[in-house]
């Protein structure tokens, strides 16, 4: 091989990640604002604190570009071409549950995601796709976008857009929280050796321990946490 040829490297392609506070006026920030309220009955005070932290203070939204149609319920017209700008909460507020179906393990477990029933998270969902339409209405993209395939024109009022969210949400595969890490008087389900409360040598090492979303796509975390685990439970028999 010539010298300096042979070179490898790293490319890199970018996400546009977006503040509350620039996606959303002072006066609809007011309104989401009142929104914004813990439920007792699926999170903690410390849960709670961290996630509303981070929707203020960090980064809310994702915005990510996909060259390709992307609705789940439709299918593409033929010898068409399409761009989907596809809108994700960072840090929902939003509980599901994921539960055993009956004694019989070949059962698939009965899965209720929760997809934006925190008021928040819906109005926040909205803003979002407002945003999103925004960006895809500036002048730049007049020579590559014909029109809005969906929702369309036809969706303009904030109950509008409520329902068309409602109606596309869907999951992006990051699964987390359903077996979390944190204080027992807190609903945690494992402590920091991941080993379940009430139990010697059962540990659970997997996506379910980390208590609120992280922001970010999980699968280093879960890496990690795999790693640590390893770590631990070999010098738990050394």
């Amino acid at each position: 091989m010539q010298t300096g040829g042979g070179l490898l490297s790293h490319g890199i392609s970018v996400l546009d990640y977006q503040t509350l506070k620039s996606i959303v006026s002072p006066e609809e920030l007011l309104v989401g604002m009142k929104l914004l309220k813990r439920d007792p009955s699926t999170m903690s005070e410390n849960q709670f604190t961290a996630i509303s932290d981070r929707i203020l203070n960090g980064v809310a939204v994702e915005f990510l570009l996909i060259n390709a149609f992307f609705e789940a319920d439709n299918l593409p017209d033929p010898n068409t071409s399409y761009l989907t700008i596809a809108t994700t909460l960072q840090h929902p507020l939003s509980r599901g549950s994921s539960h055993i179906n009956g004694q019989d393990p070949a059962q698939s477990p009965l899965i209720d995601p929760g997809f934006l029933s925190h008021p928040f998270d819906a109005w926040l969902m909205v803003q979002a796709a407002k945003h999103a339409r925004k960006i895809m209405s500036q002048p730049q993209y007049k020579n590559v976008i014909l029109n809005e395939h969906y929702p369309g024109p036809s969706v303009q009022t904030d109950a509008e857009w409520l329902k068309s969210v409602k109606s596309r949400v869907r999951t992006e595969y990051h699964p987390i929280g359903t077996s979390s890490m944190m204080p027992q008087n807190q609903a945690g389900v494992v402590d920091p050796q991941l080993k379940v409360y009430g139990t010697q040598n059962l540990r659970v090492v997997d996506a379910s321990v980390i208590p609120i979303q992280i922001g970010a796509h999980p699968a280093m975390t879960v890496y990690a946490i795999a790693e640590k685990a390893a770590e631990m439970i070999l010098k738990s028999r050394t």
